[in-house]
């Protein structure tokens, strides 16, 4: 941790959201039909990593996550846990068409807390599966002290796996906190806390996506998705005309207008990984078509400009991995 003293006190800059969350959640009082409670922070943390394992966007000492904890009774366990990994399906395979892995962690040999409490526990995680249909290894004893959990893998563009979404139950952070709420019979009791996260650091998954895609990022992800080239000055504000058109329409447009012959600004547009780039001549400044090149190197000539949107519009929603304008 960064630790500081300020006016004879010390400080600490925040490395986790469990503890603040936990202080949120003790903010009120509870019922048992209060719950599930959830709380999503995607606040700036920091750690003071040791430099040798610092590295790229992969390990950083500040960093963001998709970080949320979710409140629940026993009973609720099974039924979060579902919708959870209902989520981690879609932004893995309908979002990024990841290959993952999963693995249910199970007690370990030195564990906090009601051995039947965990048994339960870890049925609740092996149902969740089941019922969402997702196959998974047991990773025996390698839970975290406070609960069982669930880890996933997902598997690059190059066959490395990185561990990133993970599901733990914890029994004892919220006993600690005197985290309470009031069951159905009326009497208190403490309730039980998961950590979830999909992505895990949003720089880390950031450098994943850059390894997987090697930068040739899908259209939909794709910093700038068309780069526009006229081929002298006098189609410059041809081409702004046309960049303001898709700007409007949702697409993320440029004009590379740089005093550099078009091949030269074609290869700097291919080098960036711009996934199209559209050519306007005196000829296409006429008629209104225009010369679309994808980065792969394949050209298409006299294409309508409102066919060439209609298709690059229904390629960033549908989220396709090809190039299909």
């Amino acid at each position: 941790m960064f630790c500081l003293e300020v006016d004879k006190e010390d400080y600490a800059l925040k490395a986790m959201n469990c503890p603040s969350h936990l202080l949120i959640y003790n903010a009120t009082s509870h019922s048992y039909k209060d719950l599930p409670l959830r709380i999503a922070d995607f606040c700036q943390l920091h750690r003071n990593e040791l430099a040798g394992v610092l590295g790229g966007l992969t390990r950083v000492t500040k960093f963001a996550q998709d970080d949320a904890h979710v409140f629940v009774t026993p009973d609720q366990i099974e039924a979060e846990i579902g919708e959870l990994l209902s989520f981690m399906k879609y932004v893995y395979s309908d979002i990024f068409g990841f290959q993952y892995k999963v693995k249910l962690s199970t007690k370990p040999e030195k564990a906090m807390g009601d051995a039947k409490l965990w048994e339960k526990a870890e049925a609740s995680l092996a149902a969740a599966l089941k019922t969402n249909k997702i196959e998974y290894t047991i990773n025996a004893g390698d839970g975290a002290f406070y609960g069982p959990k669930i880890d996933v893998d997902i598997t690059d563009a190059l066959g490395r796996p990185h561990q990133c979404a993970t599901f733990q139950l914890d029994f004892q952070m919220p006993l600690r906190f005197n985290a309470e709420y009031v069951a159905a019979d009326g009497q208190k009791a403490p309730v039980i806390m998961i950590h979830r996260a999909i992505l895990g650091s949003m720089e880390r998954f950031m450098g994943i996506l850059v390894e997987h895609y090697a930068g040739r990022f899908p259209t939909w992800l794709a910093p700038m998705q068309v780069s526009i080239l006229p081929l002298t000055d006098d189609q410059i504000e041809a081409c702004r005309t046309l960049d303001a058109e898709l700007k409007l329409k949702g697409i993320r447009s440029e004009v590379d207008a740089h005093n550099e012959k078009l091949e030269a600004r074609i290869r700097d547009a291919q080098l960036k990984q711009i996934p199209y780039m559209l050519v306007i001549g005196k000829r296409e400044a006429a008629s209104g078509m225009i010369s679309v090149r994808k980065r792969t190197g394949e050209v298409a000539n006299n294409v309508k400009i409102d066919d060439f949107v209609q298709r690059l519009q229904s390629e960033i929603k549908s989220r396709s991995n090809e190039l299909k304008a």
